[in-house]
């Protein structure tokens, strides 16, 4: 990128005709005015920093335009979908490529009707064959895109004609939203040849159909997008985006700063980041409920005392959640006590959960009889009489998860129980994390980030019989979960779903296969100055469902 990206006395019958050419010049001059205002060019620069460890290495089409931060909004910016979920608060489905949908059998059957404008950046027209081309072929290569209600039915996929598509699930959809969530239109005309391994198309170009346009790509350094003038929803405001990357946050602070970037990348950053900037007059942080969810998975597959309920039970009242809170995340972490978050109507509010009470985790493990034989301070296996000692592995890439980690070490001490912490790198703590039958580990904390659409969440507790392998890092194991989470996976009538949801909550919390922790808040420092139509939601304002932002935003 060069410095282009771094540096725009008469008759009453007179005057009647005057009065009148007068008005009627007036209406021509607004008129003209709206239409130049609606007509109006993108223009302006939106720079976005990005942590060099959350760079997009390729723009290959593969899990990467999902799970990494980078990838999400890369994509969301150039691939058009057919639906996506709409701004805050509602979250309402929002149509797209797809202007209507239907479901003739309850959930298993869609009906997709397309809009008749949308073409791909290289002016190639979007139709049903690119939808059937995707649905077919981006799952197979991609199983990162496969979950209920992507996944179909083999050669189910047609095109009625050229602005109508169906496809066939093997089970019925419940819910709000329409099948086929987060799928990018993936254009048929380029990606066919590589249809049976979509992840070998190097994908340089990056044609999409999208509201922008790739320019110029350095793996490492930046992306550089340029706006799509015709884009069916019409030109966006602003006239290009650029994703530059950092290798630190103080450099990333500098920057904000400077100007140079009006907005952290994905999902905001640290309080303590946050707290460097708010000071600054051009700078506001807005506060949003986050998204992440955080929790500990109990490995139920290794013999031992993690596999003794009142073990797992005890270990959860011995943590004082709300001390590591206030100290680690400033206090701006909340409570949960499950996967849904607590403002949406499917949150069971009688959850009995697991408030820290040292007394109760210590009357747990003495009736299941786990003493302190020698007086060391740690009690004792009564099957085995070895100390209650548990490893708890954990990425050590994350400070704030590293001092988290710590004081669950030192509270649990309290109780008797001996935590063996062993940070470890990303790839290493993912491989043993995804693997508990070959991986000899207790628990560990790990995230998920659900959504307004949280559905797919529930699949971590799904069993490894059915079909959880890889998702349930547990190796939890309940038949009658597995049937609960199926019939609310089809269920269309709201209050049988949300039924089900409270009971599958309640099932959890009993159970006990994962430990809920905190959901901390996202900070979004950015330049008010300089950009204005922030979009904000739940996980701020740029997360991998999100669009909005980028979307609307506009300079000042």
């Amino acid at each position: 990128m060069k410095d282009s990206l771094f540096s725009r006395s008469i008759t009453r019958s007179k005057m009647f005709v005057k009065i009148a050419t007068i008005s009627l010049l007036l209406v021509v001059f607004v008129a003209l005015g709206s239409t130049l205002q609606a007509a109006e060019k993108p223009s302006g620069r939106f720079t976005t920093g990005w942590l060099s460890s959350a760079a997009l290495e390729s723009t290959r089409c593969t899990y990467n335009w999902l799970y990494n931060g980078m990838g999400a909004a890369f994509t969301m910016l150039t691939y058009d979908q057919l639906w996506w979920i709409g701004p805050g608060p509602d979250y309402e489905p929002q149509p797209w490529v797809a202007t209507s949908w239907e479901t003739p059998d309850d959930g298993k059957t869609w009906i997709f009707h397309l809009r008749k404008d949308a073409k791909f950046h290289d002016g190639t027209p979007l139709t049903a064959k690119d939808v059937v081309f995707t649905m077919e072929y981006l799952t197979k290569s991609v199983p990162a895109f496969k979950w209920h209600g992507t996944m179909i039915e083999e050669g189910s996929a047609k095109a009625i004609d050229d602005y109508t598509v169906t496809f066939t699930l093997p089970t019925p959809l419940g819910g709000k939203y329409p099948a086929a969530f987060w799928i990018p239109i993936l254009p048929k005309h380029i990606f066919e040849p590589y249809k049976d391994d979509i992840t070998k198309f190097p994908n340089e170009k990056a044609i999409g159909s999208g509201p922008y346009k790739l320019k110029e790509f350095k793996s490492g350094e930046y992306m550089w997008f340029v706006a799509n003038e015709n884009h069916f929803s019409g030109a966006p405001k602003l006239a290009e985006v650029v994703f530059r990357t950092y290798g630190s946050a103080d450099a990333q602070i500098m920057a904000m700063k400077k100007g140079e970037i009006q907005m952290f990348g994905y999902a905001g950053t640290s309080p303590t980041v946050a707290g460097r900037l708010e000071s600054n007059e051009n700078i506001a942080v807005y506060v949003n409920p986050g998204q992440e969810v955080h929790f500990f998975a109990f490995n139920l597959y290794k013999q031992g005392p993690i596999r003794d309920l009142n073990v797992r039970k005890a270990l959860m009242h011995g943590i004082n959640k709300k001390r590591i809170s206030d100290i680690v995340y400033k206090g701006q972490a909340e409570l949960i006590d499950s996967v849904v978050y607590p403002e949406l109507a499917d949150h069971n509010p009688n959850l009995a959960g697991y408030d820290y009470n040292p007394e109760k985790a210590n009357t747990l493990l003495k009736e299941a009889g786990y003493v302190d034989s020698n007086g060391d301070g740690i009690r004792n296996d009564p099957k085995t009489g070895k100390e209650l000692s548990l490893e708890l592995i954990f990425t050590s890439s994350d400070s704030t998860l590293v001092r988290a980690m710590q004081m669950v070490a030192e509270q649990l001490k309290e109780v008797g129980i001996n935590i063996v912490l062993e940070g470890q790198d990303d790839s290493t703590h993912s491989a043993r994390l995804t693997a508990p039958d070959k991986h000899n580990w207790d628990l560990s904390p790990t995230v998920l980030s659900p959504g307004p659409y949280g559905d797919w969440a529930w699949e971590v507790g799904r069993s490894w019989e059915g079909g959880g392998k890889g998702w349930n890092y547990a190796n939890y194991a309940n038949p009658e979960f597995d049937k609960a989470l199926d019939t609310m996976l089809g269920e269309r009538d709201p209050a049988k779903r949300k039924e089900l949801l409270f009971g599958m909550q309640q099932t959890w919390n009993d159970d006990l296969p994962f430990g809920f922790l905190w959901r901390p808040k996202t900070f979004d420092p950015v330049r008010t100055d300089m950009i204005q139509d922030y979009s904000k939601a739940m996980g701020g304002l740029s997360i991998w469902w999100n669009p909005w932002t980028y979307f609307n935003a506009r300079t000042k």
